[in-house]
């Protein structure tokens, strides 16, 4: 067998018996050795449609005890802006903010590949809810409105480098928080 080939499988078409589990095992174990090699000539495209792939499915989370911490941290400080705008009689945000804000982010945390990070929360006195991560020059702000008849966006910059994206998705928001902790 040629390591440029897969192995073929074993089959014994005229005698359907005399496939044993051992060459079953021995069809898997040739196939095993020869997929290593193959992975590593994968191109980056490749690589990162199953990285992709991997996030999907339900349960996979490369993130840490403290990726779920600080999410949970982040989602308290969200919550905390009710309550801090009642005390401070202040426009506190909407009810659409703060649940559309925990839902972006628990849905965007599967496809954080990074530790999650923490973030300051706001809000406008206008009902919005502002998320902010900053570190040196890098920003990332996640800006999610009072009601649905505007859309949530995410502002990212670096040094004089900015842009806004919309909408704000899950998948983009984990780009643009993998993309801040990278700095």
């Amino acid at each position: 067998m040629s390591m440029s080939e897969p192995p073929s499988p074993i089959h014994d078409w005229s005698n359907p018996k005399a496939a044993s589990r051992a060459k079953t095992r021995k069809s898997w174990s040739e196939w095993i050795r020869w997929l290593p090699p193959r992975l590593k000539s994968y191109t980056k495209t490749d690589q990162v449609e199953v990285e992709e792939a991997k996030r999907e499915v339900k349960g996979f989370s490369a993130a840490t005890s403290s990726s779920r911490a600080n999410l949970e941290v982040v989602i308290e400080r969200v919550n905390r802006l009710v309550q801090e705008a009642e005390e401070d009689e202040a426009v506190p945000p909407t009810d659409y903010a703060v649940t559309e804000t925990r839902q972006l982010l628990r849905a965007a945390f599967p496809f954080v590949h990074s530790t999650f990070p923490r973030a300051s929360a706001a809000s406008d006195g206008r009902g919005w809810v502002h998320l902010y991560w900053q570190m040196d020059d890098r920003m990332v702000q996640l800006t999610v409105p009072s009601d649905s008849s505007r859309r949530a966006f995410i502002y990212h910059s670096d040094g004089d480098n900015y842009d806004v994206e919309k909408p704000a998705t899950p998948r983009r928001l984990a780009k643009w928080l993998d993309w801040f902790a990278d700095a």
